[in-house]
C-alpha cells in the first residue's frame, strides 16, 4: 500500500496491484497499471481532493475508486497482447484458466460468490468518464455527488450467475447522468 498526507502525481504498476493508494490532502494524478489488475477489497482514494485518471490496460479493475471532490477518467483498456480487463469478477472467466504463460484469465484467490463483490467509483462531485472498452461491468457501481458525465461500457452490466436478487451494479448521480 502507498499512503502520502499530501498530491499523488503519478504511480505507475506493471502487473497486479493488490492494496490501497490513498492521498489525504491534495488528490491523486494518475494512475495506470498496465499487464495486471487492481485486485478485490482494496481503494484508490483521494480523501481531500480529485482523482485526474486511472487507467487499468490489459486488466481487470476489481477495487474501488473514491475520491472526496471529482474523478475525471476511469478507463479499462485492451492490452497489446490482447488481454481485456472488466470492471467487476467476470464469471465466465477463471483464475485457473491460462490466458497466457505469464497469467491466468483472473488472478489467484479471484471468484464469483454470492455477494456483490464489484468494486465502487465514487465521486463527492463529478465523475467525467467510465470507459470498459472491450469488455463489462460486473456487480459494480459509480455514484456521482453532482453528475456523471458519460459511461461507456462495451459489454455487459449485470450481476454475476451465483448472486441472488437486483442491485448489484447500478449508476447514481445527485443531479444528471449523460
Amino acid at each position: 500500500s502507498i499512503t502520502a498526507y499530501g498530491r499523488i502525481n503519478s504511480v505507475d504498476f506493471n502487473g497486479d496491484f493488490n492494496g490501497n493508494l490513498v492521498s489525504y490532502s491534495g488528490g491523486i494524478g494518475s494512475v495506470r497499471i498496465t499487464n495486471g489488475s487492481f485486485r478485490p477489497g482494496n481503494r484508490i482514494e483521494a480523501q481531500d481532493g480529485s482523482i485526474d485518471s486511472v487507467l487499468v490496460t490489459g486488466g481487470h479493475l476489481m477495487g474501488s475508486i473514491i475520491a472526496e471532490e471529482n474523478i475525471g477518467t476511469v478507463i479499462v483498456a485492451p492490452g497489446a497482447d490482447g488481454f481485456w480487463g472488466d470492471i467487476g469478477i467476470n464469471p465466465n472467466l477463471s483464475q485457473f484458466v491460462r490466458f497466457d504463460n505469464l497469467r491466468n484469465q483472473m488472478p489467484p484467490g479471484v471468484a464469483p460468490d454470492p455477494t456483490f463483490q464489484g468494486p465502487r467509483i465514487q465521486a463527492g462531485g463529478n465523475i467525467s468518464l467510465v470507459d470498459v472498452q472491450r469488455a463489462s461491468m460486473w456487480e459494480s457501481s459509480i455514484v456521482a455527488g453532482f453528475s456523471v458525465s458519460r459511461v461507456h461500457v462495451y459489454g455487459v452490466i449485470l450481476n454475476d450467475n451465483v448472486t441472488p436478487g437486483i442491485g448489484g451494479s447500478y449508476v447514481v448521480a445527485g443531479d444528471s447522468i449523460g
